[in-house]
């Protein structure tokens, strides 16, 4: 994947990259905590667009679950990204 869709993907889904693109962050409150992400790439609603499934440890503090899952796809016009789905879980 490129960098420059790796790093739009990783911001819709709520998580900032360090500028060498190796280290995600994401804000649990006032506090910035280290993720590890991992991106997949799947065909979820059987439309033949394939999604983007963003997946990280839940290090937030009271949060619902030790994960965090986002999925990401195209917006309407084909330009952007877009969050379908923003969840904590088991």
């Amino acid at each position: 994947m490129p960098a420059a869709a790796r790093r739009q993907i990783l911001q819709v889904a709520g998580f900032d990259l360090s500028p060498d693109l190796r280290s995600a962050t994401r804000q649990c409150g006032e506090k910035t905590v280290k993720a590890g992400v991992g991106i997949g790439r799947r065909d979820i609603d059987g439309d033949g667009r394939d999604e983007f499934v963003v997946l990280s440890q839940n290090e937030c503090h009271g949060a619902n679950g030790k994960l965090h899952a986002v999925i990401v796809t195209r917006d309407a016009s084909g330009q952007g990204w877009q969050a379908v789905l923003d969840a904590d879980g088991q």
